[in-house]
């Protein structure tokens, strides 16, 4: 008798352990993406890259660099999604994206991201003080960067960007989404700015 009930426990506990595992719904991993600018595909033979930029230094808040995907439920409330997250480092994600983005729309500039040696023209600073998604509604994006000479020394461009992206649809990837896009904007911003300082050669002599 008391074999039975020691199996009727085990096999009890089994059951237990699996109807919890099958009611866990699987964690979900996103990237963010590069936006390509109106038109790239119409473009001919692009022109030789014959400018570097180093995206030498980009900072987002330590709320926001986590595994979790952060949503804001109103102005000081933030919720923290325990099944959808980054695959990998947030802060590295938006450096790509950052440099993939700027590629795209500085058609005679080679944009690099790594701290190995190489000699470059100019050096790309970031400072993202928000890139909060606020939930159902939109991205907000605030962001100071500035753009300095080879040798750092001479200050060419300071500019703060607030930038706000509808999220269009509902759940993670309409938030991720909307991150994307407005980070594309935010390149929009900087090669308005960056085509000037290029054209002109201030700074990389």
């Amino acid at each position: 008798m008391k074999k039975e009930w020691k199996s009727f426990w085990a096999v009890l506990v089994v059951f237990t352990g699996l109807m919890g595992c099958g009611g866990t719904a699987p964690t979900r991993f996103y990237t963010l993406t590069s936006i390509e600018p109106p038109g790239i595909e119409g473009r001919q033979t692009p022109p030789d890259k014959t400018v570097c930029l180093a995206v030498s230094m980009i900072e987002i808040p330590d709320y926001l660099d986590r595994p979790y995907i952060m949503t804001r439920d109103g102005h000081n409330g933030m919720d923290y999604s325990e099944f959808d997250r980054w695959a990998g480092s947030l802060r590295e994600d938006v450096v790509r994206v950052l440099a993939e983005n700027l590629s795209a729309r500085l058609e005679n500039v080679t944009v690099l991201t790594d701290k190995r040696a190489h000699p470059v023209d100019y050096r790309m600073r970031v400072n993202i003080r928000r890139l909060d998604p606020i939930q159902d509604e939109r991205v907000q994006l605030r962001a100071i960067w500035s753009v300095l000479s080879k040798d750092g020394k001479e200050l060419l461009i300071r500019q703060e960007s607030n930038l706000s992206q509808p999220i269009e649809g509902r759940g993670y990837p309409a938030v991720v989404s909307a991150m994307s896009h407005v980070l594309g904007a935010l390149s929009d911003e900087m090669t308005a700015r960056l085509r000037t300082v290029v054209n002109s050669g201030a700074g990389s002599k």
